[in-house]
């Protein structure tokens, strides 16, 4: 029996990896009836939780003068609509990837080397608006498509930093530092390239995203013995049509939006309200810091703080002339890559031991790489004013 079922369990595999790679594979964590029954009730639920206290804050503050709420919603609002329209494009392509790409797809068109992989994603954090706010989505669907770790980690931690989005609210927002530009880009360069080399070196020995949390993994037909290792594609399954794709996609967008939604207004009410405390003369507490001790304020602002990659030159600009300019690169780059909001996400898709190595050498990274910065800064004399934006 075992010779017999032998050649049916070959060809079921090459059936398998025929339809995946004709059609695509099938959506990994396809949301279910209840997940999304979930994520309603928490917008039907969440929209009047939201809307009492921006409607009641005038009368909140007129009773407790002590605690400023009126301008923590409309921080809160104003931050609000500068993410959502990023949010609703990295959902987009998070989407897009879930729907169409599949393990052979990148397989066919990644270069095999681990060099040429990181190349080809810095290339790609360059030319693709990826923000920070869905960023991690992106990985962990990537990731689950067997994209080589360490090509993987270079674009989360490139795509934020350097896509067209940020680099040009970074140039808005530095009128007289226009190198500020290139400073980020090559601060961001420099970091996500170290990360993947790190992931290339001493790679996980552990599997880095929850894959079992969804109950499907696609199938890995360059395993050692020719065995899938799961039965996500069913051969038996029909043809998928162009319809049924667009269908598949537009239930994925659904998902993802109303999922991420509440973990970037936990940030953004964060930020807001830090940015509030902070006052509107930042200067006169935070002026005379040294530069180790003001890459380390600015780090930790950048994680608490941080908004969108999009807005985040904005708020850099006004901090101008109070920090270094190293410190406000360390703003820049860290923020992005590493913030409240995508720690939350970097726990709901990969496992504890990857997560805190990640975010380990994130933050390693950038304070290495602010600290060369400043030397580098100090050696040809260049400086930010404030009111640079």
């Amino acid at each position: 029996m075992d010779t017999l079922a032998e050649p049916l369990s070959r060809k079921r595999i090459r059936s398998c990896k025929d339809v995946e790679e004709t059609h695509g594979a099938p959506s990994l964590h396809p949301p279910t009836s209840r997940s999304l029954s979930a994520s309603t009730l928490w917008l039907v639920l969440g929209v009047p939780l939201v809307a009492f206290p921006i409607a009641a804050a005038p009368a909140i503050q007129s009773r407790l003068g002590w605690l400023p709420l009126n301008s923590i919603v409309r921080g809160v609002a104003g931050l609000l609509l500068q993410a959502i329209p990023f949010v609703l494009i990295g959902v987009l392509v998070s989407a897009a990837v879930e729907t169409w790409v599949s393990p052979s797809t990148l397989r066919r068109h990644l270069p095999r080397t681990t060099v040429g992989g990181m190349a080809v994603a810095l290339l790609a954090g360059l030319l693709l608006p990826v923000c920070d706010c869905v960023i991690v989505p992106t990985f962990a669907g990537l990731a689950r498509r067997r994209l080589p770790l360490p090509t993987a980690v270079t674009f989360l931690c490139a795509a934020p930093v350097m896509n067209p989005v940020a680099l040009w609210s970074t140039w808005y927002a530095f009128p007289h530092a226009r190198w500020m530009v290139a400073a980020r880009v090559g601060m961001g360069v420099a970091v996500a390239l170290a990360a993947g080399a790190g992931m290339a070196a001493l790679p996980p020995r552990t599997s880095t995203v929850r894959t079992e949390a969804h109950g499907d993994v696609i199938p890995d037909h360059d395993a050692p013995d020719g065995r899938a290792t799961n039965a996500g594609t069913d051969p038996g399954l029909p043809r998928r049509t162009p319809l049924r794709a667009l269908g598949d996609f537009l239930v994925h967008v659904h998902a993802d939006f109303l999922r991420l939604m509440p973990i970037v207004l936990a940030g953004i009410v964060i930020a807001a309200s830090l940015r509030t405390a902070m006052g509107s003369d930042p200067s006169s507490r935070f002026g005379g810091l040294g530069f180790l001790a003001a890459i380390g304020l600015m780090m930790a602002f950048a994680y608490v703080g941080s908004i969108c990659s999009s807005s985040d030159a904005v708020i850099a600009a006004s901090l101008a002339g109070v920090f270094p300019a190293s410190a406000i690169l360390a703003f820049l780059v860290l923020g992005p890559m590493l913030d409240v909001k995508n720690t939350l996400m970097l726990v709901q898709e990969c496992h504890p031991r990857f997560t805190i190595r990640l975010m380990g050498t994130i933050v390693t990274l950038c304070l290495l790489a602010a600290v060369v910065a400043q030397l580098l800064l100090t050696a040809f004399g260049a400086t930010i004013t404030a009111g640079a934006a």
